[in-house]
C-alpha cells in the first residue's frame, strides 16, 4: 500500500488542483498549524472499508464475547494485563459491545474513547502512589506508610 501525500493547508488553498491531482493516486494528509491534521481521499475508495468494517464489526463483537477473549486482550493490547481480573473481564464485555454498535452506526469514535479511558485505568492500577492517594493499594488493602 502507498504512503499518503502530505501537503500543508496553505498548499491546498494555493494550488488546489494539484492537491486533488495527489488525492486520485492515494490518501492525503493536510497538514495545519495548530489544528489536527486533514486527510483528503476519494469516495468511492471509503466503501470498501466501510464495508468490511460492516461485516467485520458485527464478527469482532462476537469473538470478544468468547470466554477466552479477555486472556487474549494482552497479545493486542499489552496493558490489559495491568487491570485486576475483574476490571480486564468488564474491559472485554465494554469492549464487544462498543465494537458491535460503532459498527452498526459506522462511527468509530466511542472505540476510541472506550479503549483510551480503559488504558488510563491500567495507568492508575499501575502506579501505586495514585492509589495510595486514593486510599487505596492493591486489592483494596490499606497500608500504611513505614
Amino acid at each position: 500500500m502507498r504512503a499518503a501525500s502530505e501537503v500543508t493547508f496553505t498548499e491546498l488553498l494555493r494550488e488546489p488542483k494539484a492537491v486533488v491531482a495527489l488525492v486520485e493516486h492515494g490518501p492525503v494528509v493536510v497538514h495545519r498549524r495548530g489544528a489536527a491534521d486533514l486527510c483528503l481521499s476519494l469516495a468511492a475508495g471509503g466503501g470498501g472499508a466501510s464495508s468490511a468494517l460492516s461485516i467485520l464489526g458485527p464478527a469482532l463483537g462476537a469473538i470478544a464475547r468468547e470466554p477466552a477473549f479477555a486472556s487474549l486482550l494482552g497479545d493486542a493490547l499489552p496493558w490489559t494485563a495491568l487491570l485486576p481480573d475483574d476490571d480486564r473481564s468488564s474491559f472485554a464485555a465494554e469492549l464487544a459491545s462498543t465494537i458491535a454498535a460503532c459498527a452498526s452506526l459506522d462511527t468509530w469514535e466511542p472505540l476510541t474513547t472506550v479503549l483510551h479511558q480503559w488504558a488510563e485505568t491500567a495507568r492508575y492500577w499501575a502506579d501505586p502512589q495514585a492509589q495510595f492517594a486514593r486510599g487505596r493499594a492493591g486489592d483494596g488493602d490499606v497500608v500504611s506508610r513505614p
